[in-house]
């Protein structure tokens, strides 16, 4: 498990560094772009947060493959490809990282976890798509091209747990999850 948050802790640096440069935009961030920009953070540390809190060492790493995976050939596209963003500040524009990152956050929850976790993780990732477009960081294709990308690294390293069933919960007025186990 050490290798697993030595990695993670990476993944998120790179992560926290590449946002930081992505917020010098002189034509300013609007309120979609900045709740999109925090969903593409918080998405995957939900994600690898509650794997790691329910113990699930095996979903942990297939989430760092992927997410790896997701980001090497995101930013290797990147390189390869000299597109100009909307807003014309750089020729970094296809695909997009944010999208890519969200939507394989949300695949990954839909495989390994189920469709219950799946369609907000989905919503969520669409909503970070939607919010580059709106701040002309990408057009269509680039957030398309992302959520692809993301979607397949996810269903490449990505197995279903099987027995667990993961919930939500209320009782008493407390929320929280409830994890079921099929034997």
């Amino acid at each position: 498990m050490n290798r697993c948050r030595l990695a993670c802790l990476l993944v998120l640096a790179l992560n926290v560094c590449g946002n930081v440069h992505a917020g010098e935009n002189p034509a300013g961030r609007t309120l979609t772009g900045k709740v999109g920009d925090a969903l593409e953070v918080a998405l995957p540390v939900i994600a690898l947060g509650s794997s790691i809190l329910i113990r699930d060492t095996e979903g942990a790493q297939q989430f760092l493959y992927g997410l790896g995976t997701t980001l090497a050939v995101s930013h290797g596209l990147k390189a390869l490809i000299s597109k100009e963003r909307p807003d014309g500040r750089d020729e970094k524009s296809f695909p997009s990282s944010h999208t890519a990152i969200a939507m394989h956050t949300a695949a990954f929850v839909h495989e390994r976890y189920g469709l219950k976790w799946g369609v907000p993780a989905y919503v969520a990732a669409a909503y970070v798509g939607h919010s580059r477009v709106h701040d002309e960081r990408h057009d269509e294709q680039d957030v398309v091209a992302g959520a692809i990308l993301g979607i397949v690294a996810a269903r490449i390293f990505t197995s279903r747990l099987e027995g667990v069933e993961v919930v939500p919960a209320s009782e008493q007025g407390v929320v929280g999850l409830s994890f079921r186990y099929r034997f």
